[in-house]
């Protein structure tokens, strides 16, 4: 059995990944990760440290995804953008999740003071800049304001899935991004 913290962390993933970070009890994390209140204090500075934490770890774990498509995809940047497209299809909101935890946490926060903020804020830039580097690798004219309409449709069917199918919102994004890389790579 894994120790307290890591335990705790991947229970509060996954719950976090299906329910409100807000609507679900401490109680119910603990519970999950077989562990006590007093170890999640130890380990975390409560619901917000745990947040904060969450979200990080899925930061790290798109940085990783980043890599692999560099790695997949070396000499060919549209690939890597398709590819990040395809699996952020995959992620649209389903009975198991609601989504990009980054948009949907951001949604729940009280306010822009809140410890994830700048968790969320890394993130999306992060994400931003590397669609951006690899529009300028593809060598697309305004690359910064592509980059922003490709967030645009990915954040778009990220809402509207739920209330949608999934699967045909889905294919719409990848659609609707290799449209906008096709009619890019036309204009240069």
């Amino acid at each position: 059995m894994s120790a307290p913290k890591d335990r705790i962390l991947a229970a509060a993933s996954e719950i976090f990944a299906r329910s409100s970070v807000y609507s679900v009890t401490l109680d119910e994390i603990v519970a999950a990760a077989e562990t006590t209140k007093m170890a999640l204090y130890r380990h975390y500075e409560g619901r917000d440290g745990l947040v904060v934490n969450w979200l990080s770890s899925v930061a790290e774990k798109s940085e990783e995804r980043w890599d692999w498509l560099a790695g997949q995809y070396a000499s060919d940047p549209v690939a890597q953008i398709m590819g990040w497209t395809r699996f952020m299809a995959t992620r649209l909101p389903s009975p198991t999740s609601r989504g990009c935890p980054f948009v949907n946490t951001a949604a729940e926060l009280p306010s822009q003071d809140h410890p994830a903020w700048p968790v969320i804020r890394k993130h999306r830039q992060a994400v931003q800049q590397h669609i951006e580097r690899l529009c300028r690798q593809a060598g697309f004219a305004d690359a910064e304001r592509l980059a922003r309409g490709i967030l645009y449709v990915v954040d778009g069917a990220q809402s509207n899935a739920s209330g949608l199918s999934a699967e045909v919102v889905a294919a719409d994004m990848v659609h609707m991004v290799k449209l906008l890389v096709g009619e890019t790579a036309s204009a240069t």
